[in-house]
């Protein structure tokens, strides 16, 4: 039985690999955009991570203020949401990042 530490982490490096093989229908020049609901650190690992496979991080939504305002602060035009379901209704976004803690997972999905 693996462990729930194990299951993240292969979970993560199945997302980093599946960010890092380009979509079909995007140009040689395209990046995945993304935006993150849960800007802990759990959330600004996972989004830093996405980015590094060449994703642009576009978006953030969090209940807490201060979190969501600095995370946004850290790109250039990096749109910020205090409730999740106006990140969701973006249509800009290609991809999501749920970081929150998991008895939420379900409501965001």
């Amino acid at each position: 039985m693996d462990s729930r530490r194990l299951f993240i982490g292969k979970l993560t490096g199945g997302i980093a690999g599946s960010l890092a093989v380009p979509a079909v229908s995007s140009g040689a020049g395209d990046r995945l955009r993304i935006g993150l609901i849960g800007a802990g650190e759990r959330g600004r690992q996972l989004c830093h991570e996405a980015e590094a496979c060449g994703a642009e991080c576009v978006a953030v939504a969090d209940v807490y203020r201060v979190r969501r305002e600095q995370f946004a602060a850290g790109a250039p035009g990096r749109k910020a949401y205090s409730d999740c379901r106006r990140l969701l209704d973006d249509p800009t976004l290609d991809a999501v990042l749920i970081a929150t803690p998991q008895h939420l997972h379900a409501d965001h999905f």
